[in-house]
């Protein structure tokens, strides 16, 4: 697929970046930017030379979420509503994405790039950045109304969801939704920090982590334990935890496999 709407690179450190490249329309989503995104998220999981996702917006939005132009003009179909239950879901996703995912927030993030902001492993906010769930305008919820109320209670769960009013930064960062806050034009090299610290780690280390907290949300004690049972055996298999080990009594950055 031809890529018009994204913008897609990978470093020589396995550092993948994805920006939303439609600033005309502050980076709103139509379909076929949600079409290069599931495709480059595809991408992010199977190339093993990946091993962290940054993700932005080109220009001053990192994304007004849906295009409310495409959707003022879309005709429901006849028979919509019992044809979509079930409903089917669509392609890759950020919480499919198995490698480290940071969402560096340049501007507001809008309705479903709050989600996908939300649903990222760690977000950096620019100062003048705002998170808004704004599908009450016209829309149910979507995914963060799963993630809000595990991240910052019911309540203020409630609030951003039924109010739908944005969050500047700095009650963000007070409620615990982001990393960091930081001046604006500081926010690629704090980016870069946070980068520099989890590239120390083993890749496979960083997926079995995460993967265990993220099943944790949604499976008991026991299934998880089972979990990371398994993924201590892999992780001492592969030769991590020896490499580790070493690392540690040598005193001595450590060269995990890859």
């Amino acid at each position: 697929m031809e890529r018009e709407r994204t913008i897609y690179t990978v470093d020589e450190r396995g550092v993948a970046r994805l920006t939303l490249n439609r600033p005309e329309a502050l980076n709103a989503f139509d379909t076929k930017m949600s079409a290069e995104m599931s495709e480059i998220l595809d991408e992010v999981n199977t190339d093993p030379k990946v091993k962290i996702l940054i993700m932005t917006g080109k220009g001053r939005y990192f994304s007004a979420g849906r295009d409310v132009k495409v959707a003022a003009q879309t005709e429901p179909e006849a028979g919509q509503l019992r044809a979509s239950w079930p409903p089917r879901r669509g392609g890759t996703g950020i919480t499919q994405v198995e490698k480290i995912t940071i969402a560096a927030l340049n501007g507001p993030a809008v309705g479903m790039s709050c989600d996908m902001a939300l649903t990222c492993d760690f977000r950096i906010m620019a100062e003048s950045a705002t998170l808004w769930q704004a599908y009450i305008r016209l829309q149910p919820p979507a995914v963060g109304s799963w993630y809000l109320p595990r991240m910052i209670g019911l309540q203020r769960a409630m609030e951003m969801v039924l109010l739908g009013e944005p969050i500047d930064a700095k009650k963000a960062l007070d409620w615990g939704l982001v990393y960091r806050v930081v001046p604006d034009d500081q926010l690629e090299n704090a980016t870069e920090e946070l980068v520099q610290k989890l590239l120390r780690w083993s890749p496979t280390l960083l997926q079995f982590a995460k993967a265990t907290i993220k099943r944790g949300l949604t499976r008991d004690l026991d299934a998880t334990m089972d979990y990371l049972r398994w993924a201590t055996l892999m992780a001492e298999n592969l030769g991590i935890v020896r490499e580790g080990a070493r690392a540690i009594a040598e005193k001595r950055p450590p060269q995990f496999p890859a």
